[in-house]
């Protein structure tokens, strides 16, 4: 989710569009840049890539240093559109750090400091972003603007964006078949702009509406040419590890899909990435878990991602996790006065959050009672 300011043309701010195609390549330009004593607004791009870069496949707290660096040179240079476009990618990089509320906050003031055609994009980074913390409807709505706006301009790199984002919210609500027109254009757009990696994002999430309908070798086919693409640009995606556990316990290859999910979070922790995704992969883990008839792991990992999204200031992620540990400790046999209270409170919170899982978690109230 990067960004360009919307009346610079300059050679440094092809950094940015880079960084979410060829992302070594955009890290190797940037420290180029850097090491030549740029100006405060080249500094600034540089410094934006970088932090995008990191942003998304490294080190989430030093992403974070470098947009708050990119941002006050954007303040030194005068450019009130650079600093917004930068205040706009800091706001995710918060969210993807498990800081709800700060990043929400610098979204909101970048939606609000920016004008014309770059708030369009804004909105759209701010509709990515509230996807992530469960905030769909909020999303849903930025993103339909963020789109109905970039195609009257012919910004098609970030129409696809948007279009991409829109389709995650339809499979997150359920609704696999809104999202294959959607994927469909993007993956055009993507292609036809040379975004590698935003192109292969897309070929996953092919394989995630292939998954949900319940076919599951395009599915797999699509998670390998994804991570073809990816291994090929030098890029790890925790989501792909995520999608491929749903498809191996899809398969009933349980266990396989546990060893996905931990060695996934290995390599999360190791390069200290996005305590969101670390979240996600937990509660993936739990279920696979689950399949594999572990209980006891399985409620170690739901309690963990329950906890972590709770803190996270994510509910609707933390009503899944719930479900996974209530149903962990149904098959480790628990049925206590308490499991059921917790039941009840699932029922009502994914209720609250209109889960396609509500019928599951009634399902497992029942059992409880």
């Amino acid at each position: 989710m990067a960004a360009l300011p919307e009346q610079e043309n300059d050679e440094p701010l092809d950094l940015v569009s880079l960084a979410v195609s060829r992302p070594h390549e955009a890290l190797q330009r940037a420290r180029t840049i850097l090491a030549g004593d740029p100006g405060p607004l080249a500094a600034s791009v540089a410094r934006q890539a970088i932090g995008l870069v990191l942003r998304e496949y490294g080190d989430i707290d030093a992403a974070i240093i470098e947009l708050r660096t990119a941002r006050r040179l954007a303040h030194r240079a005068g450019s009130a559109s650079r600093e917004a476009d930068v205040l706009g990618t800091l706001g995710v990089a918060l969210i993807f750090a498990g800081r709800s509320v700060s990043g929400r906050n610098a979204l909101d003031a970048a939606v609000q400091q920016s004008t014309g055609h770059l708030r369009y994009r804004m909105l759209y980074r701010r509709g990515a972003a509230l996807l992530i913390i469960g905030q769909n409807r909020d999303a849903l709505e930025d993103l339909n603007t963020a789109i109905a706006g970039m195609r009257a301009a012919d910004d098609q790199a970030w129409e696809a964006r948007a279009l991409q984002e829109r389709a995650v919210s339809s499979l997150v609500s359920g609704f696999a078949r809104r999202a294959i027109a959607d994927l469909r254009r993007a993956e055009l757009l993507f292609d036809a702009r040379g975004q590698e990696l935003e192109a292969g994002e897309a070929i996953m999430n092919r394989g995630v509406v292939a998954l949900q309908l319940g076919d599951l070798p395009d599915a797999l086919s699509c998670f390998d040419e994804a991570a073809e693409r990816f291994r090929y640009l030098g890029a790890t995606e925790p989501d792909l590890s995520i999608h491929r556990c749903a498809a191996l316990t899809a398969a009933g290859l349980f266990r396989d899909a546990m060893r996905e999910a931990e060695a996934a979070i290995a390599q999360l922790d190791q390069i200290h990435g996005r305590p969101t995704k670390r979240a996600e992969l937990l509660l993936i883990a739990a279920r696979s878990a689950l399949a594999a008839r572990e209980p006891t792991t399985a409620l170690a990992w739901a309690t963990e991602a329950r906890q972590l999204f709770d803190r996270q200031g994510r509910r609707w992620w933390r009503a899944h996790a719930d479900l996974a540990r209530v149903s962990a400790g149904i098959e480790a046999g628990s049925a206590t006065a308490t499991l059921l209270r917790a039941a009840r409170r699932c029922v009502g919170e994914l209720s609250d959050v209109s889960s396609p899982d509500l019928p599951l978690a009634r399902l497992a109230t029942g059992r409880v009672a």
